[in-house]
């Protein structure tokens, strides 16, 4: 069984010999940032496709260019490092047995919606779709990623992490909690404007795509689609993945408005998994 260790070696000849230019700036990279770049470059010449380092010019762009029996897409990889995840969610790598540990999904939620700000700029211009990979090497990442039960699964990346929603009775003055809310604070692709409306947002990502890094030997992988972006990405060309997809009325995705009222939506913003058989997908190198 191959190991992270060995893609990163993979990658570092496939560099030496194509796009020498590019190995020593490789060598220089944070070892995270480096193991996820070798990672997703790995992951995707395993499918079957051709991968090819983007040339970039002097102001930047995306990492990959990768070609497909039947489209392209360009593809941008970043890495959350440990120390960094560690002091937005505040959970240290290893948990401690019989001490409370404690997570902060509204920050974990913020930080991937900062990688993807972050991102934006670099990633437009492109005449086909563009995916953003976001890595962890944090166990808490997994275990967000693995979550089948809680609210605090990758569905929230879409809406951004629930809120209570509680109703106030006039004639009694008591409250009550009647279920899970958003306000979309923290989502990817909507968002409310300074009218309360529902705009879409960085339509240049057709999706992103959330690795978990194991230390050794697997990388764990959920997908987000974009509802509405500039060039739709078919999760059909990852079909080992499973995607979190938001659907939207046949008149939202047709229509040029640039917001939209809740009406429109049908009344709920409510992400969906897209089937497959393994949740989520767990790649073995």
């Amino acid at each position: 069984m191959r190991t992270v260790s060995n893609l990163v070696d993979e990658f570092r000849h496939f560099l030496d010999v194509n796009h020498p230019e590019h190995s020593n700036a490789f060598s220089q990279r944070h070892p995270e940032a480096a193991r996820a770049e070798a990672v997703v470059f790995s992951f995707f010449k395993q499918n079957g496709y051709d991968i090819r380092v983007e040339e970039t010019s002097t102001e930047g762009g995306v990492d990959f260019r990768v070609q497909t029996e039947n489209s392209e897409f360009v593809v941008e990889v970043t890495s959350i490092r440990q120390q960094t995840f560690i002091k937005k969610s505040g959970v240290p790598p290893t948990l401690t047995a019989g001490e409370g540990n404690y997570s902060d999904p509204y920050t974990i939620a913020y930080q991937i919606r900062e990688e993807a700000r972050e991102k934006e700029a670099q990633m437009s211009g492109y005449n086909c779709p563009a995916i953003l990979v976001i890595t962890s090497e944090h166990p808490e990442y997994a275990d967000i990623l693995k979550d089948k039960v809680t609210e605090f699964n990758p569905r929230m990346f879409m809406t951004g992490a629930p809120e209570i929603e509680m109703e106030y009775n006039t004639e009694t003055h008591a409250s009550r909690i009647v279920g899970n809310a958003t306000r979309l604070k923290e989502s990817l692709f909507v968002k409310l404007n300074k009218k309360g409306r529902i705009e879409f947002c960085r339509e240049q990502m057709s999706a992103v795509l959330l690795f978990y890094i194991h230390e050794k030997y697997e990388a764990l992988i959920v997908g987000l689609l974009h509802p509405k972006p500039i060039y739709q990405f078919s999760h059909e060309i990852l079909p080992s993945v499973r995607f979190v997809a938001l659907p939207i009325p046949e008149q939202v995705i047709n229509s040029e408005m640039e917001d939209y009222s809740i009406a429109d939506f049908g009344g709920q913003i409510k992400p969906i998994w897209i089937p497959d058989e393994s949740f989520p997908y767990s790649w073995e190198f």
